[in-house]
């Protein structure tokens, strides 16, 4: 009688598989909450962007520019000069001239009155000493000879403190046949708060008429020419224009 088949062996159940470790997470971006999404118009919010910052707040005390209390009819930007470049101004020269074919000083002193007026418009009237020898430039003879003149301008530039006003200028000369002058006067001044004043101007004139007398006793006409004068300004206002 055959041998009965010997069975299978038994298998071993399989050992359960070990799970794999779970992803290391150094900044915790999985137990992160949402970041709330902030809403258009809130205080501090410049948009629906989280991750722009909010809008700057209000100035603090010591950053906030100065208010100034300007008075009735002054625009703050004038407050420098308080007003005072629509005032009638006295003023001092000290400067020179040279008027070819006529007469030339190396250092002259003056005077000028003027004032503004309809806010811009400005109008003086001044006269020069010469100190130093005056020359008379067509027969290099000495001269004795005193200028006047008047202006008319406007102030096309006028800034805090500062004015700049291109004018019309007349130059006349007593003393002598030395004819006249036109031209343009250009004055640069600067304003203070107490009505002082300070500043340089100078003008380029065209000298016309007038004669002199040659060494043979003839007559002669003067010749058209070019000149100029310069000076340096140093006065106050007679009073403020505005209180």
């Amino acid at each position: 009688m055959p041998a009965p088949a010997e069975a299978p062996p038994a298998v071993a159940p399989a050992a359960p598989r070990a799970s794999a470790p779970p992803m290391a997470d150094p900044y915790a971006i999985s137990e992160a909450k949402p970041i709330p999404q902030p809403h258009q118009g809130a205080p501090g919010v410049v948009g629906a962007n989280p991750y722009r910052g909010p809008a700057a707040g209000p100035a603090s005390a010591g950053r906030e520019r100065p208010t100034y209390d300007c008075h009735s009819g002054v625009d703050c930007e004038d407050l420098w000069s308080d007003g005072y470049h629509r005032s009638a101004f006295v003023q001092m020269l000290s400067g020179a001239f040279h008027l070819r074919e006529r007469v030339s000083s190396g250092i002259a002193f003056g005077g000028e009155v003027g004032g503004f007026a309809y806010d811009r418009l400005r109008a003086s009237v001044r006269a020069l000493v010469p100190v130093s020898e005056a020359r008379d430039q067509a027969t290099d003879d000495d001269a004795s000879v005193w200028l006047w003149g008047m202006s008319l301008g406007v102030a096309a530039e006028r800034q805090t403190g500062f004015l700049l006003s291109p004018s019309l200028q007349y130059l006349g000369m007593v003393g002598g046949d030395y004819g006249h002058t036109l031209g343009i006067h250009v004055p640069f001044e600067w304003l203070g708060r107490s009505g002082f004043r300070i500043g340089f101007d100078f003008a380029m004139l065209y000298g016309f008429g007038g004669s002199y007398q040659t060494d043979s006793g003839r007559v002669e006409e003067r010749p058209n020419s070019a000149g100029f004068t310069i000076n340096f300004l140093l006065g106050h206002v007679f009073a403020s224009g505005v209180h």
